[in-house]
């Protein structure tokens, strides 16, 4: 049984494929901060760690096993999702991991609000 309907896990996949597009405005820092913080309220066994460098930032999602899974790439343009681990080892906890990182970049992501000029 999967905990996603079919059109989420498209939303998902098509995510983690082709990236999110960053509206113009959106302080990258703040941001950063704010997927950090969503991702460890999460009642689910995962961590994260993060690095801001300038005007982009890097956000690894680490699994119960201290595991770094997914990077999750910002800058001022996009957010892109690396996945760190080859396809064939990715566990059952392992895409829940993937799929909680994305759905909080995406809150995230919603919630920001955009610095005008």
């Amino acid at each position: 049984m999967s905990l996603l309907k079919p059109e989420e896990k498209e939303g998902l996949v098509e995510a983690i494929a082709k990236g999110l597009k960053m509206p113009k405005g959106v302080d990258v820092e703040k941001l950063t901060y704010d997927i950090w913080e969503m991702i460890v309220k999460l009642p689910y066994p995962m961590d994260t760690k993060f690095n801001i460098i300038g005007n982009s930032s890097v956000v690894d999602v680490i699994n119960e096993n201290s595991d770094s899974i997914m990077r999750v790439r910002i800058n001022h343009k996009k957010i892109d999702f690396d996945v760190l681990i080859p396809m064939d080892k990715v566990s059952r906890e392992d895409s829940a991991v993937s799929a909680f990182a994305v759905m909080a970049v995406v809150n995230a992501l919603n919630g920001v609000q955009v610095i005008s000029d």
